[in-house]
């Protein structure tokens, strides 16, 4: 629901290549958030191709 009411605000204020530029930052902010937070994942790929 706030991320309708934020792409609304985004695409009224601007325009609607706002509201796709912006998605597409928060994905890539996401997925480095990912990468950092969780090594795990990173570290058990690894060990599995390894084998």
């Amino acid at each position: 629901m706030l991320g309708a009411l934020l792409g609304g605000w985004l695409a009224g204020i601007f325009n609607y290549n706002a509201v796709f530029f912006s998605t597409a930052l928060l994905m890539l902010v996401n997925l480095a958030l990912l990468w950092w937070f969780a090594p795990e994942i990173r570290q058990r790929s690894s060990q599995t191709s390894m084998e």
